[in-house]
């Protein structure tokens, strides 16, 4: 089903209509939840960042970005011998997304990386709770829903998984919705949607969210504006209706009742192409983006940080980022 331009949903019709659409899938009801932050520093909001040169996730407090410098991580996760099985090695190279998410209402960190691997890791002990690999299929991003399941988007696959991770900490089971080109992901709690961006479409699923047998289903989709290729794809942590994305060329947001991309405040200032993450801390309204730059080694990362409203760049030396977020997630 796709939604015409003229129709105008609020969340819970949205919600109501897609279940609908998708026969057989059982329909919750959702309030909307704003974002929540990670446990903040004396300083602020606390930064995550996939660094490839590290092939590490870092958690970053305000004062380590101040300071410019990657040593001053609050917390650094790579692969332990937990995952020898996966062969990290060669499966944990070009981090590709760092998620702060929460595990059945405890902090975790959802993570993967462009050679195959993608897990879910407790913290602060970095625990594994659940990790598979995928070759070849390039995921680029990663989100843990409320009941334990574990929702994947990759690029070359060319679509989006679900898995039932509740299963086991290998568990392989899944949904796969196919997308070409998919590269973000986010689970939307106030219309109890997955959403998922590719390289022409947002698109909105439906799941049944089965801790056995997961499903998805399309409920709407809606054409990226100009020439797509789609990116990134997360909540605006100040409006629970909408949603950042970014493609190729710009960087957008989503207005869900109004089922359309929308105007907002700071869209000329953010509206750069290539933009690989981006997000708006829930605490202060900052905005943190991230853009290849081209004297770094690696031609899809930065060493830098640009921040806005208050505006500021920061540059990491040595880093090699491919994404930076406030490290928010669920309430």
């Amino acid at each position: 089903m796709r939604l015409a331009s003229a129709y105008r949903p609020d969340r819970r019709a949205l919600l109501r209509g897609g279940v609908a659409a998708a026969a057989g899938l059982a329909a919750t009801a959702a309030r909307p939840a704003r974002a929540e932050a990670a446990p903040r520093s004396a300083g602020g909001t606390l930064v995550i960042a996939a660094d490839q040169a590290s092939r590490s996730v870092v958690l970053l407090e305000p004062e380590a970005v101040a300071r410019r410098s990657l040593a001053g991580a609050q917390w650094v996760w790579t692969p332990g011998g937990s995952l020898d099985d996966l062969r990290p090695e060669e499966s944990w190279h070009l981090v590709s997304e760092a998620k702060w998410t929460r595990l059945y209402g405890s902090p975790a960190v959802a993570a993967c990386a462009s050679e195959g691997l993608v897990v879910v890791a407790g913290f602060p002990d970095g625990e594994v709770y659940w990790a598979t690999v995928v070759p070849g299929a390039n995921p680029h991003s990663v989100e843990l829903l409320p009941d334990g399941g574990v929702a994947v988007a990759a690029s070359d696959g060319g679509w989006v998984r679900l898995y039932a991770a509740a299963l086991g900490p290998r568990s392989t089971r899944c949904a796969e919705y196919l997308l070409p080109g998919a590269h973000g992901v986010h689970w939307d709690a106030g219309t109890g949607l997955l959403w998922a961006v590719g390289g022409s479409v947002l698109v909105a699923l439906a799941c049944n969210r089965s801790r056995l047998y997961p499903q998805l289903s399309e409920v709407a989709r809606f054409p990226l504006p100009g020439y797509g290729g789609g990116h990134d794809l997360g909540p605006v942590a100040g409006d629970p209706d909408r949603l950042w994305v970014t493609t190729d060329g710009h960087v957008l947001q989503f207005s869900v009742p109004d089922a359309a991309f929308v105007p907002f405040p700071e869209q000329a200032r953010v509206d750069h192409p290539s933009v690989k993450s981006i997000g708006d801390d829930p605490a202060t309204g900052q905005i943190l983006l991230v853009t290849p730059s081209l004297d770094n080694p690696c031609v899809w990362c930065t060493s830098t940080v640009e921040l806005v409203d208050p505006d500021g760049v920061e540059t990491f030396p040595g880093a090699a980022l491919y994404k930076a977020r406030w490290a928010i997630g669920r309430a």
